[in-house]
């Protein structure tokens, strides 16, 4: 072998030894399933999956989404979560310890969103050698439309109609259907097709006959009242919870020229408070008045048609018996209305009456977050929980917490116990000061506490 050769050959292995002994460079991969088109009111699950190699320690991942869009947490990887003025911030105060794994949330798109591009922005920052880096995502342009214009609800020039459906508890529903009409007079009707074995009640009639036969619901006017606006309330009663909320399918028809035309009534869900509950039963009541002072003048006409000639006394007497009928009927009406509102308002406030809010910071697992309030059979039935829990209304959703924890390692456990015993979705620690929501960061922070994994 030559000299030249051997100088060579060493050269290449004294090359190996360098790369070997070179650490090399870190850095991060991150790549996600964001859709590239969407409709207003869908929900898209959305997987991120971070390559970070040997980085580890504090971390945070933000998205920011543009208005009407909205972020959900899902399985985080032991990440705290937040989300205001569209940026959901995830944050680790250590990262897991593998060198690839994949987080999740849900994406929701709203009525307010704009249609036409939406641009979505993410990054990634993380300490490397005690230095603050950014890696930065290429932005991902989503497109948003409406439905199909043959699904859409085109409104009659003369009238349309809203559904609102309000779950109350898991077998007990209030709808409410708002009509507008622009001079309709005479006969109209609201008929309403419920699924099979549901019970309906009126709450609000005005001034319609309310009917129920099978699982058809009737609110029928000889002669709707004159205003351009006016809305009717019903109560829906199941025999076991309903879960998937509640179809139903109804059309508004009135006579326009002596022809009859139907419109579709839409739905739409939505949460009514018990100030417009009990301002609904009220006017039940006035319309229950109402109908007996009717009773009371049509009674005067009867006796001046009728008993003409009858004395003044007879006439008295006659009078009297028919003010203790009326009055009578009013006691009982307003006793039977009033009997109403308590217990609709009652049973509203077991569904969504929050506890009195703690004291101090406190820390508790959430396990789940909706549009619609569920009660402890939901629970039971889908995940086989039974624990007590409590409902809270926090950022336009209905989130489900469980437990209340002075001290942060306490509800970690709680968590890990909840994540490896039932099928919730990515079970995670949240933290409450004074009964406000705060980052759990920030009630690490306050009670000076040490972060667990």
């Amino acid at each position: 072998m030559s000299i030249l050769n051997s100088f060579l050959i060493g050269s290449h292995l004294i090359g190996l030894l360098f790369l070997n002994l070179i650490p090399m460079p870190k850095g991060v991969e991150i790549s996600h399933d964001l859709p590239a088109t969407t409709v207003i009111g869908s929900e898209h699950w959305v997987y991120v999956t971070i390559e970070k190699k040997k980085i580890g320690g504090f971390a945070k991942f933000q998205v920011d989404v543009p208005k009407g869009i909205q972020i959900e947490p899902g399985d985080l990887r032991g990440a705290s979560f937040t989300f205001a003025e569209g940026a959901a911030k995830i944050i680790w105060m250590s990262l897991p310890q593998e060198d690839e794994f994949q987080i999740s949330y849900k994406l929701t798109v709203f009525d307010d969103c704009e249609e036409g591009n939406n641009t979505i922005s993410q990054r990634f920052a993380y300490l490397d050698k005690n230095q603050r880096k950014i890696e930065e995502i290429p932005d991902h342009v989503m497109f948003v439309g409406s439905e199909n214009v043959s699904n859409q609800f085109v409104p009659d020039t003369l009238a349309n109609g809203i559904r609102t459906i309000t779950q109350l508890n898991g077998d007990h529903f209030l709808v409410q259907i708002d009509l507008y009409k622009d001079g309709i007079k005479g006969f109209a009707k609201i008929e309403e097709i419920l699924p099979e074995g549901l019970s309906a009640e009126a709450v609000k009639k005005s001034n319609a006959v309310f009917t129920q036969i099978d699982n058809k619901v009737k609110f029928v006017w000889f002669s709707i009242p004159e205003e351009d606006s006016l809305y009717v309330v019903y109560e829906v009663f199941a025999d076991e919870p309903v879960i998937n909320g509640l179809p139903i399918q109804g059309e508004f028809t009135y006579l326009r020229n002596n022809v009859s035309k139907s419109i579709d009534l839409q739905s739409r869900d939505s949460s009514w408070d018990e100030e417009f509950i009990t301002e609904s039963i009220s006017d039940s009541l006035e319309e229950a008045i109402d109908t007996t002072e009717v009773a009371e003048e049509v009674t005067e006409e009867v006796i001046e048609e009728v008993l003409p000639d009858t004395s003044e006394t007879q006439v008295e007497e006659v009078e009297e018996t028919v003010e203790e009928i009326v009055e009578e009927t009013q006691e009982e009406v307003e006793e039977i209305v009033e009997e109403t509102q308590e217990e609709v308002i009652e049973e509203f406030q077991d569904v969504t009456d929050i506890p009195d809010p703690e004291t101090g910071v406190a820390y508790r697992v959430q396990i789940a977050a909706g549009k619609n309030v569920v009660d402890e059979v939901y629970f039971e039935k889908r995940h086989s929980f039974t624990d007590p829990f409590t409902i809270e209304n926090h950022e336009k959703w209905v989130k489900y917490t469980t437990g209340s924890f002075p001290v942060y390692k306490e509800a970690r456990d709680k968590r890990n116990f909840i994540r490896d015993s039932y099928n919730f979705d990515g079970p995670f620690v949240t933290a409450y000061n004074d009964g406000r929501r705060i980052t759990v960061q920030e009630a690490l922070m306050i009670t000076e506490q040490k972060w667990y994994q």
